[in-house]
């Protein structure tokens, strides 16, 4: 009777090819995939008890504070909009987004936000 394969070898044959990541002493590093950023800014953008611009802002100040970005002014909440509908949001926003909702104890909805959650939370830049 074999061992199930071990979870470094489960990441490098499955699901390190549906998201482009890499593993390292168990921590995900490398980018997220642009599905997985837009659910992250989607259940942002549904969680943010604020209007559209002050969202942007907040997630801007929010990405700061965590040391994602450098200091930059707010984004509008048209460009947060658009980045979870079928732009191509920034990694940094996704993560941003993802530890931001963390730190809410935000409930996934779904599954996909379940899983984006997880990855956003065990993503090291």
């Amino acid at each position: 009777m074999s061992s199930p394969p071990s979870w470094r070898s489960w990441l490098e044959r499955g699901f390190a090819r549906s998201h482009p990541i890499g593993a390292e002493r168990g921590v995900l590093v490398g980018t997220l995939d642009m599905q997985t950023r837009r659910v992250l800014l989607t259940a942002y953008r549904y969680a943010c008890p604020d209007s559209p611009a002050a969202c942007g802002a907040g997630l801007v100040e929010w990405a700061v504070s965590e040391g994602l970005v450098k200091p930059r002014g707010p984004i509008p909440g048209e460009t947060l909009r658009a980045w979870s509908i079928d732009g191509k949001p920034p990694l940094w926003a996704a993560l941003a987004a993802g530890r931001w909702l963390r730190s809410q104890d935000y409930t996934p909805g779904n599954p996909a936000e379940r899983d984006a959650l997880a990855l956003a939370a065990d993503f090291h830049m």
